[in-house]
């Protein structure tokens, strides 16, 4: 079982698909900028595909469209926004193109397509930079979204949206990139498939992304207060594995959902609201949000840690539901 980083990980498909699919071909500005030195494989894959790696001009609403257009005429494709919140400048096209036409032509169009983008608060950066929007692509049905949390995820996610016929966006955290972790050589459950990653009796943490690792750390914690937490990671927002963490919240009968999107129609919201429409006789308590706030991102980086949620936090609200 070999030891990689996330962003080892996170690449290593893209070589096993480059490798089996000839028509694979890659598109971004800074093309993964993100990883930097830790994902050496990336300069192999310019070398190994130098026709098939390309440096797009900073036009996030043409690469879209491009990439839309070469998919449903067969070539699979795999496009790197750099931030996700660059996206914001293909909303027109990814949420009125991409994501319709499947259904749109009757079934007749595929549009095998990955994208890929970097979310989160991030130290050096501010509010254009530190934006996470798949509460946003999850509001537009024919998109799937996925959110790796482990280098094993990252891998097993990445492989599975690079083999579908559906438009896929890949989100992930800086926070996350340089983390290391067993990667099994077997491949792990794709998308529409959540973990449990700690089993518990007093309360159900559902978290996702980065917010995964600070749930477990926090989980660990609330141990020495006498509170026995569950953690799930959904690993993917579309397909939604409902059946996992409803059973999860049965279970304990307390939810408490950490993520980084907004409060407000955010995808802890939508979490809590379907909890409480399909579990509500088993709940003992309202559940909470440990959320980022309905406020900008400010580049100070003292002021950074009161916009998200913390292990703190994350104890905090555990506590309160429990009444401990």
């Amino acid at each position: 079982m070999p030891m990689l980083t996330y962003a080892q990980a996170l690449v290593a498909p893209l070589h096993a698909s480059a490798e089996r699919d000839p028509s694979l071909n890659f598109f971004g500005t800074s093309f993964l900028l993100g990883p930097g030195n830790r994902a050496p494989q990336l300069e192999q894959l310019r070398e190994l595909y130098p026709d098939r790696n390309h440096d797009a001009p900073i036009s996030e609403s043409a690469l879209a469209l491009l990439a839309t257009g070469a998919a449903i005429c067969g070539t699979r494709m795999f496009v790197h926004f750099g931030r996700a919140t660059f996206a914001l400048e293909a909303w027109s096209q990814l949420l009125g193109e991409t994501a319709i036409l499947h259904y749109s032509s009757g079934g007749q169009l595929h549009v095998p397509l990955v994208m890929h983008g970097f979310h989160g608060v991030f130290p050096v950066e501010s509010a254009q930079h530190c934006g996470s929007p798949q509460a946003m692509l999850w509001n537009s049905p024919g998109l799937q979204i996925a959110l790796p949390s482990t280098p094993a995820d990252a891998r097993d996610l990445m492989a599975a949206a690079l083999a579908d016929d559906n438009p896929t966006f890949v989100l992930s955290h800086t926070a996350l990139l340089g983390i290391e972790g067993d990667v099994p050589l077997s491949p792990g459950p794709g998308l529409g498939h959540a973990r449990v990653l700690r089993r518990g009796r007093d309360v159900t943490i559902v978290a996702t992304s980065f917010m995964v690792q600070l749930a477990l750390r926090a989980a660990e914690l609330l141990a020495g207060h006498g509170i026995d937490a569950e953690v799930v990671d959904p690993r993917t927002l579309v397909p939604f594995d409902w059946d996992t963490v409803l059973e999860s919240i049965r279970r304990t009968g307390r939810l408490l959902v950490v993520d980084e999107t907004h409060r407000s129609c955010g995808v802890a919201s939508e979490i809590v609201a379907t909890a409480s429409e399909r579990a509500w006789r088993e709940l003992r308590a309202p559940p909470l949000r440990a959320v980022r706030e309905d406020l900008h991102v400010p580049y100070s980086n003292a002021i950074k840690s009161h916009f998200v949620p913390t292990v703190e936090t994350i104890i905090a609200a555990a506590r309160t539901l429990v009444g401990s």
